[in-house]
């Protein structure tokens, strides 16, 4: 695998920003486990061609990793549909001055559930974080811009971007500051470990207002106007092996977007063919 600074200089921001909403594109489509798993794991890869420090290499897998467990474990416990298979039962139904409660189990297809909704978001995010940590925030700009984006738009993304390392830094300087001054947060107990991260976002939160207003004050002042207008120079093109990856991707996501789009079709009564019934078929269990 190359390493992340050969991906941060040969890889196109234009292939980067199609790669991004290609996948954005297969998250809503996609519904199979085995699609789903061959997203995450791209971006997953993504992640790690990135070029992100260790530190922050593991927050960023440990946050992913944290979150799916948070929605596969929710989904276990409050699937609502049927048919459902109970694989532990936590708390039996029971009946208590006459209100009857339905207790509380595990249910089989409310985790499946859960996992495919967590690799829509692995795929999804990982490649984002992977846009935004191996491109340039003026790179991206020029990029946007190359793709129609509003100025004002692009802009405000691009400046964004720039801040990012400087939120994650104060949020870590917050972290260490409140673990120096108390207690490890796992002996407070689910609710005092909840209260204490939403109060160690308070001065995070207020010092990135603060921040946004004195940017937002320094732009007035030298007469930043994003509608006015401006002259931007070309990307160059692109390397041919990086055409031909774009090429691919947009194949494979407009077949899978056509191909989602037949079976929907199918599925309304809309539109039907005999004939296709095989690769109905293969639809169903593929995509």
């Amino acid at each position: 695998m190359p390493s992340g600074d050969s991906l941060r200089a040969g890889l196109d921001p234009r292939l980067k920003v199609a790669g991004v909403a290609c996948a954005s594109l297969l998250a809503v489509v996609l519904d199979s486990p085995p699609s789903l798993l061959a997203l995450g794991a791209a971006g997953v890869a993504s992640l790690l061609g990135a070029g992100l420090g260790r530190r922050a290499l593991w927050a960023a897998l440990a946050g992913g990793a944290a979150i799916a467990w948070s929605t596969v474990l929710s989904q276990a416990l409050f699937y609502g549909a049927e048919p459902r298979t109970p694989v532990a039962v936590l708390l039996p139904a029971f009946e208590a001055a006459g209100i009857r409660f339905p207790g509380l189990a595990v249910w089989k297809e409310g985790a499946l559930h859960g996992a495919v909704q967590a690799l829509r978001f692995v795929g999804v995010t990982y490649a984002g974080i992977a846009l935004a940590a191996s491109t340039p925030p003026e790179r991206l700009l020029q990029t946007m811009r190359r793709l129609g984006i509003p100025y004002g738009l692009a802009f405000m993304a691009a400046t964004s971007l720039r801040f990012v390392p400087v939120v994650a830094a104060e949020t870590w300087a917050v972290r260490v500051a409140r673990r120096q001054r108390g207690r490890p947060l796992w002996r407070l107990g689910p609710w005092g470990w909840l209260r204490e991260e939403v109060a160690m976002l308070r001065p995070v939160i207020g010092a990135s207002i603060r921040r946004a207003r004195v940017l937002a004050e320094s732009l007035d002042v030298r007469g930043f106007d994003p509608l006015a207008r401006r002259t931007h120079r070309g990307s160059g093109p692109m390397p041919a092996g990086q055409r031909l990856a774009l090429g691919g991707l947009a194949g494979v996501t407009g077949a899978a977007v056509g191909l989602k789009t037949l079976w929907w079709l199918y599925l309304a009564e809309l539109w039907y063919r005999p004939e296709l019934r095989p690769l109905y078929g293969w639809i169903r269990a593929w995509l």
